[in-house]
């Protein structure tokens, strides 16, 4: 069993390969236009990709034992994905409020919710890694 410790750093390792799995995923893709220069850009998505991986294994330490699943890996794609939808119903909230500003970009929503569960992915396969490390250690 992982520590709290052990997720949250775990979640920083994950968010942070998640981040630049998303700066390539939309250089490939050209979904939305990158605003700053490479170094600003990959700092931007490591750093955001971070915060996402710690939050996301944060709920997953705490509230993990509560999921309907048994394997490691559906909990934290399954963390991940309702983090990610919580965020964008937010998001929906202010394209109400200022809807020329904030509005619904389809490409940029399917992408985004892939890109949630990939983070799912790899934080579940760092964390049932470190699981069977312990197991072996014990």
């Amino acid at each position: 069993m992982n520590t709290l410790k052990d997720n949250l750093f775990a979640g920083a390792i994950a968010g942070a390969l998640w981040g630049w799995l998303c700066y390539l995923s939309n250089y490939m893709s050209g979904i939305f236009p990158f605003e700053g220069s490479f170094t600003h850009n990959l700092l931007s998505f490591t750093f955001g990709g971070v915060v996402f991986g710690i939050v996301t294994s944060g709920i997953l330490a705490v509230a993990g034992r509560f999921l309907p699943f048994r394997r490691t890996l559906y909990k934290a794609v399954f963390v991940s994905a309702s983090v990610w939808i919580v965020l964008r119903l937010a998001g929906d909230m202010l394209s109400m409020m200022e809807p020329e500003r904030y509005h619904l970009v389809t490409p940029e929503t399917m992408q985004g919710f892939l890109l949630a569960l990939a983070l799912g992915a790899i934080l579940g396969a760092l964390l049932k890694r470190g699981e069977a490390r312990a197991e072996g250690n014990a």
